[in-house]
């Protein structure tokens, strides 16, 4: 009988043992699995974020509060990162407004982007549409082309307008129809 009485208490303790074991084993699951789970993330600024897709250029038009002929001066500096995002600001010179306050004539304001405008061996001057930025990387006033690049048009040169981003936007098939345009045609259909 007492071999019989040993042999409960035996397997009472090593039931107890055993549940402690899954206890501690399931506790360590669940921290390890809720470790795991995706936390609510916060949105980041992008690029597909910020782009919208034109399709004409009297709809890039009418989205562009200013349009204007630049020169770039050569002048940007990387912003902090924010959000997992980098910035840049790029100075740049308005030759002349086509579209837009002409206060902005002769003056140099600043471009606010994923990366900065510079000057390439095809040229140093461009036809931008841009709008002005609003958001909580910069507190001074800076303008974003319209459509992260839709708004970027190069000017050989020759005074030809080039899009030079054609591989990214297949759809778009009026800026080809605008490549190798004169400035002064360009700059006439925008002020229609």
């Amino acid at each position: 009988m007492k071999k019989l009485k040993r042999g409960i208490v035996m397997l009472t303790k090593l039931t107890k043992i055993t549940k402690l074991t899954v206890l501690t084993v399931l506790t360590v699951i669940v921290t390890v699995l809720s470790g795991c789970s995706e936390a609510e993330e916060k949105p980041s600024a992008s690029s597909s974020d910020l782009a919208d897709i034109y399709s004409s250029l009297d709809v890039l038009k009418a989205d562009s509060e200013f349009v204007a002929e630049i020169t770039l001066t050569g002048a940007f500096k990387a912003l902090p990162e924010y959000e997992g995002a980098n910035f840049s600001l790029t100075e740049v010179k308005v030759q002349e407004v086509i579209k837009g306050d002409e206060r902005y004539n002769g003056q140099v304001i600043s471009l606010i982007g994923f990366a900065p405008l510079i000057t390439t061996e095809k040229s140093d001057r461009f036809v931008l549409f841009l709008h002005r930025y609003e958001g909580p990387v910069l507190s001074e006033e800076a303008f974003v082309v319209s459509g992260v690049f839709q708004g970027k048009f190069r000017i050989d040169d020759k005074d030809k307008i080039h899009y030079d981003n054609h591989d990214y936007l297949e759809t778009a098939a009026f800026y080809k129809e605008l490549d190798g345009m004169s400035l002064g045609s360009f700059k006439s259909l925008i002020k229609e």
